[in-house]
């Protein structure tokens, strides 16, 4: 090669023992890349695993139409436990289904006046 080529790759050359030494970088940022979208993956199977324990959106609903209607606590427990037996898929349909109140109610036959005082409070007089 005559003097003149090799003064002409130089620069060329420097270039690429440039991009050889950031490699072990990249690949560091790789891994590290890696690892965020890892731990971003589990965090929202956890926030899916939480959601279905608790529910999900059926129960929240089903919550906020017992406080409407002035459900104690007992009494919330007792229409979501006949909630479950008559549509377990939907517990917050028992309160516009009647017909599934009472049947759930006849299967469950716990105290008779708390079924009187929810009934009333659910569906009215």
């Amino acid at each position: 090669m005559t003097p003149l080529c090799a003064f002409q790759n130089e620069p060329f050359e420097r270039i690429g023992e440039g991009f050889r030494s950031q490699t072990g970088s990249s690949e560091s940022a790789v891994v590290i890349l890696a690892v965020v979208g890892a731990v971003a993956v589990a965090a929202v199977l956890v926030a899916l695993v939480v959601s279905a324990r608790r529910g999900g959106p059926g129960r929240s609903l089903f919550r906020d139409l017992a406080r409407a209607n002035g459900l104690t606590g007992p009494e919330s427990r007792l229409l979501l436990d006949l909630a479950l037996r008559a549509q377990p898929d939907d517990p917050p349909a028992i309160f516009v289904r009647r017909s599934a109140f009472e049947a759930a109610a006849v299967d469950a036959a716990p105290d008779v006046a708390a079924l009187d005082v929810l009934r009333r409070k659910v569906y009215g007089p």
